[in-house]
């Protein structure tokens, strides 16, 4: 919620009021979560797969076109990262790409995962945050921004 953020302009910095909104999360799922970010990073969709399923966002046993379906829509979402660059939140062509893919696959009625509570409370945070990236209209060099987790 946007509302939940303020500006400090001394420090340049977003800052989060709402701390209900925060958690701790375990040091395994962390580890995961970077082994994926570096898979991304590095443009591995094999990596990328094997940490999606370590962190639970679907099972060893998903059908193999429901695992390229997801993994493929992580490449894509990463590949923009990749390049460098400023990265232009406002322009939502490829989020809305990969929610028409990602409706698509919910509509799939083979496909039935629900992933651990904490990849849950994690991607409705990187969904925030991109939302409000695109609220703000951000043009980030995220790759830079990633470049210390690789």
């Amino acid at each position: 919620n946007i509302a939940n953020y303020r500006y400090q302009p001394d420090s340049a910095r977003l800052v989060l009021l709402d701390f209900g909104a925060t958690r701790d999360v375990a040091p395994a799922v962390a580890r995961d979560y970077r082994a994926l970010l570096q898979a991304g990073m590095a443009g591995d969709a094999e990596a990328a797969r094997v940490a999606m399923i370590a962190i639970g966002l679907f099972a060893p046993d998903t059908a193999a076109h429901h695992q390229a379906a997801i993994t493929g829509m992580f490449t894509r979402a990463f590949a923009p990262l990749r390049d460098g660059g400023r990265f232009d939140f406002a322009d939502d062509r490829l989020a809305l790409s990969l929610r028409d893919d990602g409706l698509a696959l919910a509509t799939d009625r083979t496909l039935w995962h629900l992933p651990p509570a904490d990849t849950l409370f994690l991607q409705r945070k990187f969904g925030g945050m991109f939302l409000l990236g695109s609220r703000l209209g951000a043009q980030v060099d995220m790759a830079a921004l990633l470049a210390r987790y690789r």
